[in-house]
């Protein structure tokens, strides 16, 4: 089994493939130059995802630990050898992990790490994909699912958060199970939601049916918004 990136214009010998590429500095998604809306922005244009307390900090946190995750399960000694930054958009990460801000100890990475290290001990589960630009072949829309993988033999995607369950994951998790081929049994999807304290994470299941179709149904929303030169809902209280 292949992602829809990789089987896309080979129906024929004359089929090319289209160029599909990923901005990870801008995180803009394009392919054969046109820009693909991304899962995370589609959500947040529909009004899903509430900024009324967001701050850059917490935005940074989920980067900084997304990026420890991933070079972990490539086999990296992270607590060594891999120190993002010293420095980072202000944030003092220091040596190893450090906090992010002197006077937030609680926002250190070091937790958070160790607490998808004690899931993957858990539940021994093989990694298939990780951290994988992809998009959907036929609705066009692009994300970067964390991991698909294997928990048995059952196919599954989860997606990595530093904070609490929101709604909208299971719509997101929903986005990123779509964009792969089909197949033979039903894809699992769940959140992990990594502990700061560095307790194994919390796997929380997304199981209904409907989520790909509300996800679908607000792709259409945020075009014909767009089309009309329609304001974007925010997810503002």
């Amino acid at each position: 089994e292949t992602p829809h990136a990789a089987r896309v214009g080979t129906s024929g010998p004359t089929a090319v493939t289209p160029k599909f590429t990923f901005d990870a500095a801008t995180h803009t998604y394009r392919l054969s130059g046109r820009r693909l809306e991304g899962t995370t922005e589609i959500l947040a244009e529909n009004g899903w995802i509430n900024a009324e307390w967001f701050r850059p900090i917490h935005a940074l946190r989920g980067q900084r630990v997304h990026a420890y995750c991933q070079y972990l399960d490539e086999g990296e000694d992270v607590a060594g050898t891999l120190k993002i930054a010293a420095v980072d958009n202000g944030f003092d990460f220091g040596q190893g992990f450090e906090p992010y801000n002197k006077n937030e100890p609680e926002q250190g990475l070091d937790g958070y790490v160790e607490s998808w290290r004690k899931l993957r001990e858990k539940t021994r589960f093989d990694i298939i994909d990780n951290e994988r630009p992809m998009y959907h072949d036929k609705l066009l829309y692009a994300g970067t699912p964390d991991r698909r993988v294997f928990m048995g033999k059952t196919e599954a995607i989860i997606d990595i958060k530093s904070g609490p369950y929101e709604p909208w994951h299971r719509f997101q998790s929903a986005a990123y199970s779509a964009m792969y081929a089909p197949c033979a049994d039903l894809r699992r999807r769940f959140g992990a939601h990594l502990q700061s304290d560095g307790a194994a994470a919390v796997l929380l299941e997304h199981d209904d049916y409907a989520d790909f179709s509300n996800f679908a149904a607000m792709l259409l929303c945020t075009r014909t918004r767009r089309k009309h030169r329609v304001k974007p809902l925010t997810g503002e209280s």
